[in-house]
């Protein structure tokens, strides 16, 4: 088990409504005692690991009730139902242990200490866990990085790249043959001459004789 993963359990009781956190630790033990040894290493339960258990429902369930102040795992809900099946597992496991974070509040000393904890805490390669974290922040907007707390911030009200695409789509679909002139009072326009065709010197600059230009 990961040290993050005792330290979080020991620091989540009060979250707990009718079974302790042992009862939790258990059920993680019992989900990989059957997993096949490979290589010098045992079956390792990350911190990411805990979030989606019935470890998170209690703590989620928690927070619904009103029985703590946190709002963190109601977020983290409200973005994983937003993009279900439209990010990749690495980046649900980088969200997970921003939620963990978030949660334990840590203090990072800037932003290459909090990518070190969560490379670590989740098990990810430096290059995976960067491109998560682009993915989250970049694409779907669902994280942001605090400068001045030095941490991640969820924020599940963003409106992500792709959905400024679309947006931007059927703006330009409805302006399309819009001539904004033709919105103009008319005195105004013909004091502006905006109707007047203008001469340029692109014509005689490149001896066309024709009147396009």
């Amino acid at each position: 088990m990961h040290p993050i993963t005792v330290w979080f359990l020991a620091n989540t009781s009060s979250w707990m409504q009718q079974r302790s956190t042992i009862a939790y630790t258990a059920e993680m033990f019992e989900a990989i005692q059957d997993r096949e040894v490979r290589g010098r290493w045992l079956p390792y339960i990350y911190p990411s690991d805990m979030i989606g258990t019935s470890l998170f429902d209690e703590m989620l369930s928690a927070e619904e009730k009103g029985f703590v102040t946190s709002q963190n795992c109601l977020m983290y809900q409200m973005i994983i139902t937003k993009l279900n099946g439209k990010i990749t597992e690495n980046s649900v496991k980088v969200l997970r242990l921003i939620l963990v974070c978030n949660i334990l509040k840590f203090t990072f000393y800037d932003h290459n200490s909090v990518i070190n904890c969560i490379r670590l805490c989740s098990g990810l390669h430096n290059e995976d866990t960067n491109a998560a974290i682009s993915e989250l922040e970049k694409e779907f907007c669902v994280i942001a990085y605090d400068t001045e707390a030095n941490r991640f911030d969820l924020n599940a009200e963003a409106h992500g790249k792709q959905e400024y695409t679309i947006c931007k789509i059927k703006k330009i679909a409805t302006l399309r043959g819009y001539d904004p002139i033709d919105e103009l009072d008319k005195e105004l326009s013909n004091e502006l001459r905006l109707n007047m065709p203008v001469s340029t010197a692109f014509s005689q600059e490149n001896n066309i004789s024709s009147s396009e230009w």
